[in-house]
């Protein structure tokens, strides 16, 4: 799915679905499908998935330890196997 925006508009200015050839249903329906269900405006996107919210502090301590070393992440309290100086 693909959603572009213009500066000023609330609406998307192009949606675009592509299933990669597994689509039972014409990817047009399932576009218009998509634009009667969902409301696209950026402001209705960013409430629906609470993105104004806050962080939880177990999120910023796992996002901190995927960006650098598993010891650092000894400190927050998890550490990970795949991640090695």
């Amino acid at each position: 799915m693909s959603i572009s925006y213009a500066i000023g508009k609330a609406e998307p200015t192009a949606v675009e679905i592509d299933t990669f050839g597994t689509a039972r249903v014409d990817e047009d329906v399932i576009r218009l499908a998509v634009l009667d269900v969902f409301d696209l405006r950026p402001a209705a996107i960013m409430s629906l998935l609470h993105l104004r919210a806050p962080m939880p502090p177990w999120f910023t301590a796992i996002s901190a330890c995927r960006a650098t070393t598993a010891r650092d992440c000894s400190s927050a309290g998890r550490t990970s196997t795949r991640l090695r100086n």
